[in-house]
């Protein structure tokens, strides 16, 4: 048996995932050395920060609101090098929807960092 995630399967998905309370709460970390795994339930090192709630939308990709996105600027309060990011359900504790790690960006205090996290879903190659 064949089966497929349609297109309109893909936008009732990611309607539903922005529907209610979405994660839309970002956090950033300092310790972005260990890989993304999808057991992951917080980040490696979160910082001191106060996650922010972003912005979040349904946008288009490839087909019709295949993709959930979420905005949010973060402002950090010391000297530090954030290098991992993470999409919540909540300001604190709340669940690890996605987490991405990235070469460090340092920091000074009141720099500030934009993030755009975008989960998309589509059919395979």
């Amino acid at each position: 048996m064949a089966s497929l995630l349609t297109n309109t399967g893909i936008a009732g998905v990611i309607s539903k995932l922005n529907a209610n309370t979405p994660p839309r709460y970002v956090g950033w970390g300092t310790g972005g050395s260990e890989a993304p795994t999808a057991a992951d339930t917080s980040l490696e090192t979160e910082s001191a920060e106060t996650r922010i709630q972003g912005a979040n939308t349904v946008v288009t990709g490839d087909v019709a609101d295949d993709t959930y996105q979420v905005v949010a600027t973060l402002e950090s309060l010391s000297e530090q090098t954030i290098s991992e990011v993470g999409l919540f359900t909540a300001e604190t504790s709340g669940d690890l929807y996605i987490r991405g790690n990235f070469t460090g960006i340092p920091l000074e205090a009141e720099d500030a960092i934009q993030f755009t996290i975008k989960l998309k879903l589509g059919q395979p190659a």
